[in-house]
């Protein structure tokens, strides 16, 4: 089987067998875009890494912010539960537990928490104006 030499050494040849005056201007064209193309590639690659990493934290996140609320919710009386952690800030997360916190066991409601957290928040839409069907 014959092996075939890689482009690392061709490369290495070129740019030191011949001196940068003697390139004309298309070499140093593809020389330098080629360069150029590697680099982008190169932080595209990195920026790609970053926000996968930060996608990865912010989903635990989520998940250990879920893992925290169901125990502290009785009545499970509102229908997008899933979607509170996003559309929730910090601060309106962090008061929902404080809500939730200081009504007494057994009759601890999301809707009601949600509610303390902010009035306006569950009528925007005009979805949430009446109370829930039973379950």
């Amino acid at each position: 089987m014959e092996r075939h030499p890689s482009w690392g050494p061709k490369l290495n040849t070129l740019l030191t067998v011949h001196r940068w005056g003697s390139y004309d201007l298309k070499e140093l064209m593809f020389l330098g875009l080629g360069g150029l193309a590697i680099l982008v590639l190169f932080f595209l690659r990195i920026n790609g890494y970053r926000a996968d990493r930060r996608e990865q934290q912010e989903q635990k996140a989520a998940a250990e912010w879920y893992r925290t609320l169901a125990p502290l919710v009785d009545i499970d009386d509102y229908d997008e539960r899933e979607c509170l952690y996003e559309d929730l800030d910090p601060a309106e997360r962090s008061r929902l537990f404080a809500a939730l916190r200081h009504m007494p066991r057994g009759s601890r409601s999301l809707r009601q928490a949600l509610e303390i957290v902010n009035p306006d928040w569950l009528h925007d839409d005009g979805q949430d104006d009446f109370p829930p069907g039973p379950k």
